[in-house]
C-alpha cells in the first residue's frame, strides 16, 4: 500500500513538471516527419491539427527555446487552460414583487391589423343572376 502511494505522489510530481507547448509549424513542414523527429528526442505528440500545421506536444527535459529552435517551428508557447467567465445580463432584469412568485409583465397593445379610414364599410358586390330553368 505504501508503494503505490509513493508511485502516485512520484507521478504527480512529474507531471507537473512535464510541461505542455503548442507548437505552430511552418507551413513547408510535414507534421508526420516531425512528430518522428520529436519522438526520437523524448518529446510526445499530444495532438495533431494537420489543417492548421498546429502540433501539441509534451516534454519533461525541453522548455520553450529548446523547441523555438527547430527550423520547423514558426511560434511556440505554454499551453494553459483558458476559460470564459459568467455571461452577465447587459440589463439587470426586474426583480419579483415580494408578495408574488413571478413579477407582472404589463400587457402590450397589438397594431390593429387595418389602418383606420372614413370608409369602414366594403362596398357591396352585385350578385350574378340566377341560371334560367329549362
Amino acid at each position: 500500500m505504501r508503494f503505490t502511494n509513493i508511485l502516485t505522489a512520484f507521478s504527480c510530481v512529474a507531471s507537473a513538471l512535464a510541461g505542455k507547448f503548442i507548437l505552430v509549424l511552418n507551413p513547408t513542414a510535414d507534421i508526420e516527419s516531425f512528430s518522428a523527429k520529436l519522438k526520437q528526442d523524448d518529446i510526445s505528440v499530444v495532438s495533431k491539427f494537420p489543417l492548421f500545421n498546429i502540433l501539441v506536444v509534451q516534454t519533461d527535459t525541453h522548455d520553450i527555446a529548446a523547441l523555438e529552435s527547430y527550423p520547423e517551428v514558426s511560434d511556440a508557447e505554454v499551453d494553459q487552460v483558458v476559460t470564459i467567465g459568467p455571461v452577465v445580463p447587459l440589463v439587470p432584469l426586474p426583480s419579483p414583487l415580494p408578495d408574488s412568485e413571478y413579477p407582472e409583465v404589463p400587457p402590450v397593445p397589438l397594431p390593429s391589423p387595418l389602418p383606420d379610414s372614413e370608409e369602414s364599410e366594403v362596398s357591396p358586390v352585385p350578385l350574378p343572376s340566377p341560371l334560367p330553368e329549362s
